[in-house]
């Protein structure tokens, strides 16, 4: 722009004789000249037309399509809206879907009535007077109710102040209760307008029922619903037990689908699984066998047992209930608990109270116990034809980390050492002292182990070289020297600014 201007002013002084009568005349001359043809501009209108006309048509277009869309209840119009309330807020049940009304508009925006599978009726309507969606009862024919006339009693919540058509632009602003506390609740994110929400309206967050769209951390894991430790209902782990120990046959009660990670893992190996029908162990004479054999046709060795009732708890949460046989022999199954988790394992391995030798088969179990998801750290084994229950508890992880120059994982739970009679005392004291986080916890590791390698003993004490059973036990409990109190304040445990210096 600088140097057309420079030009332009050139040429104006040329033509003012300012350089000479020369220039003057020609730069006159130039000026009377006709613009040469070739770069004459022709049909100027017709290129004017072909350059406005086709923009214009395509701003007239799209601000008819914009209108069209905007008075259509199936475009930019969210069709599904999902809203989750906190159990705080007193409104869970109201938790759902909610689809749209196409009959019923209130100032040019749809109602949205509740899904039919919700546990309490809702609906959600605009109203214009206040600016504000508002969810109220459903208790009637909602087209002859409008949002802005509903009785304060049957209001539930409401939105902050919004102009937007869309009910799903409200999921950015405040919702309050009736009285105007604010709410603990939040809109489920969708992608097609609420369409993808529609498949999915049959599931409930905290019902009891693992969903696996919503085990997932932003939705606390189906509300807790798919961890045995977190779900809270009558039905928690039905209908979760297929391909529990690889069969998929079994009914039971199980979560498969436990993925919380403030849970740990312990795993659980099916060493063997074999008929109660032992000759080792039931007696049979030939007669007998024959007399089974002319009654039931079936031979008296090769009967096929009954499922034994195999059923993990932990911490007072049923883990684990199935019903074992054959097929699952060699077969793993993760189970997920508390971290430091008291448990019990029981397996039933009768069929009846009376012993009598032809009672129905059961299949007895071998099963081993693992500490983690890998058949390698045992806890604990166990022989159904044995024993049908078994108590255990899984060690926190965090000891393992903090003691792992005295204590091995691999060998915590079976080695009948002092290091893992000390181990098992720390994590079954509920003192603060045992905690894994307390700076002096090694320090009670080392005191407590000492005490289990040679509990002290006062000379002025002895007992007799005849003295009963009952006389030591009782001479045990009066001597022990470790207890829920601070370390420093155990018998002959000299300290020095909280840690120990010298055992007297």
């Amino acid at each position: 722009n600088f140097i057309s201007n420079l030009d332009e002013a050139a040429f104006d002084l040329a033509k003012w004789g300012k350089y000479g009568p020369a220039l003057e005349r020609e730069a006159k001359n130039i000026e009377e000249k006709p613009i040469p043809y070739c770069i004459y501009r022709k049909h100027q209108h017709k290129r004017y037309l072909f350059t406005v006309i086709p923009i214009a048509i395509l701003l007239i277009s799209a601000v008819v399509s914009v209108t069209v869309w905007q008075e259509s209840d199936k475009f930019w119009i969210t069709q599904t809206v999902r809203v989750q309330f906190d159990e705080s807020t007193g409104l869970e049940r109201y938790s759902g879907c909610f689809n749209i009304d196409p009959t019923v508009t209130h100032n040019k925006r749809n109602i949205y009535n509740s899904f039919h599978e919700n546990a309490e009726k809702g609906v959600f309507g605009y109203c214009k007077e206040r600016r504000q969606w508002i969810l109220f009862k459903n208790e009637g024919d909602t087209s002859l109710i409008h949002p802005c006339n509903v009785a304060r009693d049957n209001q539930l919540a409401h939105s902050d102040t919004t102009d937007y058509f869309d009910i799903y632009t409200a999921a950015d602003t405040s919702w309050f209760s009736a009285s105007g506390t604010p709410l603990d609740m939040y809109f489920f994110e969708s992608e097609d307008n609420g369409v993808d929400l529609q498949k999915t309206c049959g599931s409930f967050l905290n019902n009891g029922m693992c969903d696996l769209f919503l085990n997932t951390l932003g939705h606390r894991y189906d509300g807790g619903d798919c961890c045995a430790s977190t779900c809270n209902h009558a039905n928690c782990g039905r209908g979760d037990s297929i391909g529990i120990f690889g069969s998929n046959e079994t009914q039971g009660i199980s979560f498969h689908y436990c993925v919380d990670p403030s849970l740990v893992p312990m795993t659980i190996f099916l060493n063997k699984v074999s008929s109660s029908r032992d000759p080792d162990v039931v007696e049979v004479t030939d007669a007998q066998r024959e007399d089974f054999y002319r009654e039931s046709g079936v031979d008296f060795w090769t009967e096929t047992p009954v499922g034994a009732f195999f059923n993990v708890d932990c911490d007072g949460a049923n883990i684990l209930s199935v019903y074992i046989d054959d097929s699952m022999e060699k077969r793993p199954e993760t189970i997920f608990v508390e971290d430091g988790a008291h448990c019990e394992l029981s397996v039933s391995n009768i069929t009846d109270t009376n012993n009598d030798w032809d009672n129905t088969p059961i299949w007895w179990v071998n099963y081993t116990i693992f500490h983690g998801n890998e058949t390698v750290n045992e806890i604990i084994s166990g022989f159904s034809g044995h024993q049908d229950m078994i108590s255990f508890q899984r060690i926190p992880d965090c000891y393992f980390k903090t003691l792992i120059d005295y204590i091995n994982v691999s060998t915590a739970y079976t080695a009948q050492t002092h290091f893992t009679d000390a181990l098992f005392w720390l994590t079954n004291d509920d003192s603060d002292y045992s905690r894994c986080d307390d700076p002096f916890l090694i320090e009670r590791f080392a005191l407590t182990s000492v005490y289990f390698a040679a509990p002290a003993m006062p000379a002025s004490v002895a007992l007799p070289s005849d003295a009963t059973e009952l006389e030591i036990i009782k001479y045990s409990e009066e001597n022990v020297w470790i207890s829920t109190d601070h370390q420093c304040r155990w018998e002959n445990i000299v300290c020095n600014d909280g840690s120990v210096e010298s055992l007297t």
